[in-house]
């Protein structure tokens, strides 16, 4: 199952960056239209990200209102995903 939003918390430590990167490449290949699952850096200590992942529920709950069926993000990624061959 794939998360509809992730959160990298401590965003103020060190590779946080490269770890969002890592993150958001993994949902490049999303189709248009679908579900893409934001990467919201934040700090809980000090009260930063928390906005942006408030943002990021709202436009969820949107997204699914609308009418996409949330579990096409998973189906799109595992559609995507190369198979070697037998």
């Amino acid at each position: 199952e794939v998360g509809y939003l992730f959160i990298v918390n401590k965003a103020d430590r060190p590779d946080t960056d490269k770890t969002v990167a890592y993150l958001e490449n993994i949902f490049r290949r999303v189709a248009p239209g679908a579900w893409r699952p934001p990467v919201i850096k934040a700090q809980a200590l000090h009260n930063k990200g928390i906005a942006d992942i408030w943002s990021a529920i709202v436009r969820h709950q949107d997204h699914v209102k609308a009418g996409d069926a949330p579990s096409s993000i998973a189906w799109q990624i595992s559609a995507t995903v190369v198979r070697p061959s037998s």
